[in-house]
This record gives structure tokens, sequence and C-alpha cells, in this order.
């Protein structure tokens, strides 16, 4: 396998932007479904990273498949659970130490899901059981946000933000930042999306339209702003 990137420098502060609000300072990777351009119901053998930092995705078994107009007007990449994923390439995106990140990523689900991970285990970044989380299984260390059941429900249309600046973390739920006691600077290591290990549970189980990775927190008042003028203008059918 190929040594992978260690992100360790923020860019710029001043705040560009693209894909209509999209900041692209600190924006590591970035995939959207309707980059892509395929008939609907068919196979997704290469997500393509629109970051322009090198990230596409590819899967090493049972592809998804690119369905239209799920959520509104946009396509979305659809998983059906285990053994149901891609691995991004030609290496893995690992955060310090200590680093400061946000993911984000617009889903609607079936049912519980795993929907950052890494081939090993190491790390799962989900929704389940009504909460979001992130769990490092080799290490034993499991970091749960409060339920989000006053905001929706697992099946909604939503986007998922995990962030952390230094060693505090903390979930969002669309714009709504759930109570958590997430205090752990370990390093992040992600490789797939749609799950972790081949077989095991708690894969993907419905769709994906975008997922974005920085290497910088974003604020709440910053993060409500790309919410109502990026994501909501979007994906229409977000509250």
């Amino acid at each position: 396998m190929p040594n992978p990137i260690i992100i360790r420098r923020l860019v710029s502060p001043v705040a560009a932007s693209g894909g209509g609000g999209l900041p692209t300072d600190g924006l590591l990777a970035w995939w959207k479904a309707d980059a892509l351009d395929q008939a609907n119901g068919s196979n997704v053998t290469l997500w393509p990273d629109s970051s322009g930092n090198g990230h596409p995705a590819d899967p090493p078994g049972t592809p998804p498949t690119f369905q239209t107009a799920v959520i509104g007007t946009k396509p979305v990449v659809r998983f059906a659970g285990a053994g149901t994923f891609l691995n991004f390439f030609p290496t893995d995106i690992i955060i310090p130490v200590n680093g400061d990140f946000t993911i984000f990523w617009v889903s609607k689900l079936l049912s519980d899901s795993i929907c950052l991970g890494y081939t090993g285990d190491n790390v799962q970044i989900r929704n389940r059981s009504g909460s979001l989380s992130i769990n490092y299984p080799a290490g034993g260390a499991n970091h749960e946000s409060g339920s989000y059941a006053a905001f929706g429900v697992l099946t909604d249309v939503q986007v998922n933000t995990f962030r952390r600046l230094g060693t505090a973390g903390d979930f969002r739920f669309n714009k709504h930042t759930l109570t958590s006691s997430y205090t752990d600077g370990a390093s992040i290591r992600v490789n797939r999306i749609g799950g972790t290990q081949t077989g095991i549970g708690n894969n993907t189980n419905g769709d994906l339209g975008e997922i974005a990775i920085y290497n910088k927190y974003i604020n709440d008042a910053d993060f409500d702003a790309i919410y109502d003028n990026y994501l909501k203008v979007r994906w229409t059918t977000l509250p």
C-alpha cells in the first residue's frame, strides 16, 4: 500500500468558495453524486474527488449504484449494506494527533450506517441508534452524541457533521449541535466510504449525496452559512 499523506498545514483563513458556496480553504476531499454522469441504476465504479486533491473512490467488491432525482432533483450514490463500499486512493487521509477537522455528509439512510471508515476497522464514523458517533474499535474508544430525536429521524434527508478543535469534538445534526462528551486528540485515518471491513455490520445502508472533509474546524456561524446558502440550495428537501 502506498505511504499515506499526512495533512498538517492549514491553508489561508481567508474563505474561498467553490461549488456555489462551499468553502475550499482547508478542503481535503469532496465527493458529490452530481459529479457523476451515468445512467440511473448503473454501478458506480469511480466516484471522483471534486476537491482537486486526488482522492477518487472505487469499489473493491460489490459497487454501489447511481440513482437519479432521489433528493429533490439531485442524484445519490446508493449503498446496500455490508460488502458495498468504496475505497479512495492512492492514499489514506490522516488527521494528525490533536488536528482540527470538519467532516460532513448528506444522507438519506434506511438503517444504522457507518458512513466513513478505514480498511482495518480502526475508525467508524457513523449514524446509528438515533445518535452520531466516532468509534475506534482497535483502541476501544467510542465517542457518541446525544440523541437527535428532537430534530429528526435516521431516515430523513439530513446533514451530519463531526468536528474537532484540538481535542474537543462535537457532532451536528443539520443546524443543531448535539450534546456530547467527546475529548480525544487521537489521529484519525479514513480510506473508505460506506463502511469498514468487508462483512462488518452497519455499513452504509441507504443513500449518500455529498461528503466533504476539511483540515480545519468550521465554527457554528460559518457552518450555518454553508447549510443555508449552499446545502439547502442543492439538497432542497433539507429542513
